[in-house]
């Protein structure tokens, strides 16, 4: 599972992985254009949490991409400062 709680400084993302593998997650603005690379590493298979600084995003609407292996998933979320 996964969940977004961007508090105005920090965004927490929760996701469980059922095999071990490369992983890419990276947030995109609403142009497609890469904002953070959040992590892009090997990962073993379990619960993971991930945070990242989104006090420097404007207010707008974004894409958290998450890609592993031949999945990818986009979650979106929203900055309002």
């Amino acid at each position: 599972s996964v969940s977004i709680s961007p508090n105005g400084k920090k965004g927490l993302l929760n996701y469980y992985l059922n095999q071990s593998g490369n992983t890419d997650i990276q947030i995109i603005d609403e142009s497609g254009h890469l904002i953070q690379q959040v992590i892009k590493e090997n990962k073993q298979s379990g619960s993971h949490r991930e945070t990242f600084d989104v006090k420097g995003l404007a207010n707008g609407n974004y894409q958290l991409v998450i890609k592993f292996g031949k999945y990818t998933r986009n979650i979106p979320f929203q900055i309002n400062n």
